[in-house]
């Protein structure tokens, strides 16, 4: 759906010369590679039982959520620029009846996604439903400031176009960088520094190949590589037991 809310916004956004239509319409795009990616990711978690699959399936997912938002945040910079130039070489806007009808109708499917998403977070208790919901709902005001720039921007008022896309531009790179934050710190994090020195400890005498940790709001989990396959699942007990942390173990080949 936001890939055809991005082909309309294109098409309003080149043919009538309206830098906010079209930056918006790109923001819709990389929206639509967004929610492929986290839907794809969320029905592959869906169908898979195996503790180290579903880890490396969310550590994909953080991968690809950094390198989409450090693209939009570049985009972000790129339309901030045009707006700028736009103050010094104002563009004539066309205005046209079908265009703003265009843009009108992308807001109300804005506004019904959100109205779709978020019932299916509330069902299936998602948080990343529920950000892909809000950001549709962010979508919607920001399709309808768009509508009204392309009314305010016809009879010589092109400042107006140039401001909202710096507007927008702004709160697309907002959005941006917060969640590459949000992506480096999934990506970087482990338990605090006393749980590592214990599980470590418990974890001496053995031939221990790797520790990867994933952290969430729900737990703290160590997946652990090792040639040996021997009490394993007692030795994940007592790690659980004294450091709380849920460890998992992924026997590989010496």
């Amino acid at each position: 759906m936001n890939f055809l809310l991005f082909t309309a916004k294109l098409y309003v956004g080149l043919s009538s010369d309206c830098i906010s239509v079209y930056s918006d319409g790109v923001n819709n795009f990389f929206d639509s590679l967004t929610g492929i990616l986290s839907f794809a990711l969320l029905f592959s978690l869906a169908k898979k039982t195996d503790a180290v699959t579903v880890y490396r399936i969310k550590k994909t997912e953080q991968l690809l959520s950094f390198v989409i938002s450090a693209t939009v945040a570049f985009s972000a910079f790129y339309f901030a620029y045009n707006s700028l130039e736009r103050f010094t070489y104002p563009t004539p806007v066309t205005f046209a009846v079908k265009y703003l009808v265009i843009i009108l109708v992308t807001a109300a499917v804005k506004l019904l996604m959100f109205l779709l998403l978020r019932l299916y977070a509330v069902k299936s208790s998602s948080e990343t439903v529920r950000l892909i919901s809000l950001d549709s709902l962010l979508d919607f005001f920001i399709t309808s400031v768009t509508a009204l720039t392309l009314i305010l921007s016809v009879n010589g008022r092109y400042a107006f176009d140039a401001l909202c896309g710096l507007g927008i531009s702004g709160i697309i790179l907002f959005t941006a960088v917060k969640n590459i934050i949000s992506a480096l710190s999934f990506l970087t994090e482990s338990p605090e520094k006393r749980k590592r020195e214990r599980l470590t400890e418990l974890l001496d005498g053995r031939d221990i190949r790797e520790i990867s940790f994933n952290l969430s709001a729900e737990r703290e989990e160590a997946y652990i590589k090792t040639v040996k396959a021997e009490d394993t699942s007692s030795l994940a007990a007592e790690i659980e037991k004294e450091t709380g942390i849920r460890a998992y173990f992924v026997i590989c080949d010496e």
